[in-house]
């Protein structure tokens, strides 16, 4: 199994476990519901109140480690496709500079691919700018999960990663 792909199945598995926590925490009562009369009727008010807040919880850690390894997959890919485009290791130098650029505008990515992606060939290199945020989303490139889990993660990782929780289901009145 590749690198990659070991970072990519680590990440898979804290997004289950993440996925369970949450879960517990839902069935374990984490808040409550009250619905009451608005005093413009028939409208009422539905409010949430949290018990357990989810920052006392592990979310936030479990959800870093995710951001952490699906990111890095990333990075290890094309640390691997330098290495190929190199026709086998990297230099050192090469290695530590290489990283999957993930940018908001075609000027952008021609100025980071030289110095991101110094080995990876041509072919690659075009793979790799149509997945770019701003190729596949357009004006709304920021809300796209290449991009938001970029951001996602550098947040983590040289700040802090503020967990909220929202659930929105079917209500009938």
């Amino acid at each position: 199994m590749w690198e990659h792909e070991r970072k990519l199945k680590q990440a898979a598995q804290h997004f289950e476990q993440l996925r369970a926590q949450i879960r517990g925490w839902e069935e374990g009562h984490g808040y409550t519901l009250r619905v009451e009369p608005d005093p413009d009727p028939p409208d009422y008010v539905i409010r949430a109140e949290i018990i357990r807040p989810v920052e006392d919880e592990p979310f936030p850690l479990v959800l870093g480690d995710f951001l952490q390894n699906a990111r890095s997959s990333l990075d290890y890919l094309a640390g691997a496709l330098g290495n190929v485009g190199a026709g086998g290791w990297m230099t050192e130098s090469d290695a530590l500079a290489t990283m999957f650029p993930i940018t908001r505008s075609a000027e952008h990515f021609a100025q980071v691919v030289p110095r991101r992606l110094p080995t990876v060939t041509e072919p690659v290199r075009e793979a790799i700018q149509e997945l770019q945020p701003y190729e596949t989303g357009g004006d709304l490139w920021d809300s796209e999960p290449l991009w938001v889990l970029n951001e996602l993660a550098r947040l983590d990782r040289h700040q802090f990663l503020q967990v909220g929780y929202e659930r929105i289901g079917m209500i009938r009145l």
